[in-house]
């Protein structure tokens, strides 16, 4: 007759916790039944049922229960969770709404109507080589030439997509120690093989850059060059508010009331060159009030620009005076994205800049030089953080005057030059010199 193995159970309260195949169990009643594998330590699983026991007799929502709720609708919820719950930056959910609309599109044509608890670690996998055929266009140009998707391009869309599972858990919408699909890809261990090269301009090639460049464009690119702005920061720059040529400093400030925030939102002072405040001297000329950068329309005249002669404090006001006149005219409340829009139309009729027209006339002078491979203003932030590590300035010091909120992104922008390389490399005579004069002795 056979013999029967006893089998280890314990109750804690409503919750049983028993023992079967190696792993530990829990089952118990939340309207309906629940069990569930939790482990293989006997410690943790009588903690998790005491815990869950709690939750039971307070009546909310135990542990290991969850809400189903379809992909699609829970890309949804996640967008809207990061426009009104965090309040992330307007640029910022426009990132993440591009990004995972991959992820919806491959949902809806592959799997319609698929729950987030039934995407698995192979749904990642298939979505992943989706993506390695993907034709888009290169920076969501519309009209533009469809290229495949770049690597870097496929590791954020992925990034994206693991953070919204993340969230998914965190709301409850997975079971209880499910894995995030993503996570098993190991994206941060994925290559970049085809990213576009960053070569920043070499010292002839600079001189020959300014040296093709109008009096406008010489103005901007130069301030670039010697600052290390943001386009959009040098295009949101006031004179009244945020330029301070006494003490040749500009600062950086976010604009709320006018819709504009700094990319990490961190304030700082930018330092200024004796000759880079001599040029942004000439950029405001006898002017108190109004953007810095003018458009070339503006200046010419060939355009008008009714709010250039106004305030920080008058634009603000204007601003707050268009919302509540398109508020007026609608009974939804504005999005975010409307209230920006309406606070660009501020900015414009200020005379400012479009940070696309930088881009444009980057390009052509560029172009011009045969230089047609930098289609990028930023190339020339680039720039300035590798000219302040050639110099020998304090990586905390080159970190702050970018604006950056780490050093490994000050690194990300930091080129060593040739030069640079030679330099340091020279500091080798003074420690092994005496070996190196063995070269001139042996003939």
């Amino acid at each position: 007759m056979a013999s029967s193995k006893k089998v280890w159970r314990r109750r804690v309260g409503r919750v049983t916790v028993y023992q079967r195949g190696g792993r530990f169990w829990i089952y118990y009643r939340d309207y309906k039944p629940v069990r569930r594998p939790v482990g293989t330590s006997r410690e943790e699983a009588l903690t998790l049922a005491a815990k869950i026991n709690a939750q039971l007799a307070d009546g909310v929502p135990t542990m290991l229960a969850f809400q189903p709720i379809a992909v699609t609708a829970m890309i949804a919820k996640w967008l809207d969770h990061h426009e009104h719950v965090r309040r992330s930056a307007v640029n910022t959910v426009n990132r993440y709404r591009t990004a995972i609309e991959h992820l919806n599109k491959f949902v809806e044509a592959n799997h319609p109507g698929l729950r987030a608890d039934r995407f698995d670690g192979g749904m990642a996998e298939q979505f992943v080589r989706h993506l390695r055929t993907a034709k888009v266009s290169p920076n969501g140009c519309k009209g533009a030439t469809k290229r495949t998707m770049r690597d870097k391009g496929v590791i954020f869309t992925l990034e994206t997509a693991r953070a919204l599972f993340n969230f998914a858990r965190d709301q409850r919408h997975l079971p209880a120690y499910a894995p995030n699909p993503f996570t098993s890809l190991a994206i941060e261990r994925m290559p970049v093989e085809d990213a576009k090269p960053i070569r920043p301009m070499i010292p002839d090639q600079e001189r020959e850059f300014f040296k093709a460049c109008d009096e406008w464009q010489f103005r901007v690119f130069f301030l670039f060059a010697f600052t290390g702005l943001r386009v959009g920061e040098l295009c949101h720059l006031l004179i009244d508010n945020d330029v301070d040529l006494d003490n040749n400093v500009i600062r950086i400030t976010n604009k709320p009331r006018l819709y504009w925030q700094i990319k990490t939102r961190n304030l700082r002072d930018v330092p200024l060159l004796p000759e880079v405040a001599q040029v942004l001297r000439k950029c405001i000329g006898d002017r108190k009030t109004g953007p810095v950068i003018l458009r070339q329309g503006v200046i010419s005249g060939k355009s008008q620009a009714a709010l250039a002669d106004r305030s920080m404090v008058q634009l603000e006001e204007e601003a707050a005076r268009r919302i509540e006149a398109a508020q007026a005219r609608q009974t939804e409340p504005l999005t975010r994205l409307e209230t920006t829009q309406i606070g660009r139309s501020v900015w414009r009729d200020a005379g400012a800049t479009k940070e696309t027209k930088i881009r444009v006339e980057f390009m052509e002078v560029t172009k011009r030089i045969g230089l047609g491979h930098l289609t990028c203003p930023k190339d020339l932030r680039h720039l300035f953080a590798t000219s302040l590590q050639a110099a020998g300035v304090d990586p905390m010091v080159r970190r702050d005057i970018m604006g950056h909120t780490s050093l490994e992104m000050t690194a990300h922008y930091t080129h060593t030059q040739n030069g640079t390389r030679q330099r340091e490399l020279s500091r080798l005579t003074e420690i092994r010199g005496g070996v190196l004069e063995l070269v001139s002795d042996r003939g």
